[in-house]
């Protein structure tokens, strides 16, 4: 790259999509991981960290207890500053609205697991997070409408793991060279289908 299109690149402003195109070319992963591997990492860093039964067994789970941490996690998001309110949001976007979800599970849930998760959540978005496949785990989401998986590191869409609910379905910035495995059985409500920035060889596979 010449010096006059580096000052370009630069300076121009990039689409948060292009963003992540241009941040996952930076970051090949070095092993594989897995749509699970990734979504664990990324609920164990969300506001929901704190009280999922699996990430806390070693506390006795109770409505009090969770209760308790309710009243510290809320105070700390009132007072952010600017900078800590910047990673609490990237931390946090996987889905929307999740601190009001999380108020709801305390308010309902005497104990916080993921089946109350898989029967809540909507949209989920896993952003960069060096994903190399789908497994079975994303069937557990059982009203998903909406994924959004940009700038990871896909080479099939696997339609077999895909929620028979969803409807929206962003793959942009991946390596998928073909769809084939997708293809094969689609999710009947399926209108979306977004996958720019990808590698594709055939697009009628």
């Amino acid at each position: 790259m010449d010096d006059v299109t580096a000052n370009i690149y630069r300076t121009m402003k990039w689409s948060g999509d292009e963003r992540t195109f241009r941040n996952r070319m930076k970051s090949k992963p070095l092993d594989e991981r897995s749509f699970t591997m990734a979504m664990k990492l990324k609920f164990r860093g969300s506001v929901f960290g704190s009280y999922l039964e699996s990430f806390n067994f070693q506390q006795q789970q109770s409505r009090e207890l969770n209760v308790n941490k309710l009243g510290i996690t809320l105070w700390d998001v009132r007072n952010f500053d600017v900078f800590e309110q910047q990673i609490y949001r990237s931390k946090n976007n996987l889905t929307d609205d999740l601190l009001p979800l999380l108020l709801k599970a305390v308010k309902e849930k005497e104990c916080i697991d993921w089946d109350y998760l898989y029967d809540n959540i909507a949209t989920l978005r896993m952003a960069d997070f060096q994903i190399t496949w789908l497994d079975a785990d994303l069937l557990n989401f059982r009203r998903l409408r909406v994924l959004i998986i940009v700038g990871n590191w896909l080479s099939q869409i696997n339609a077999e793991f895909l929620p028979r609910t969803l409807q929206y379905l962003e793959c942009f910035a991946n390596v998928i060279v073909d769809l084939t495995s997708l293809n094969k059985k689609p999710p009947q409500k399926l209108y979306h289908l977004g996958i720019g920035r990808n590698m594709l060889t055939n697009v009628e596979a």
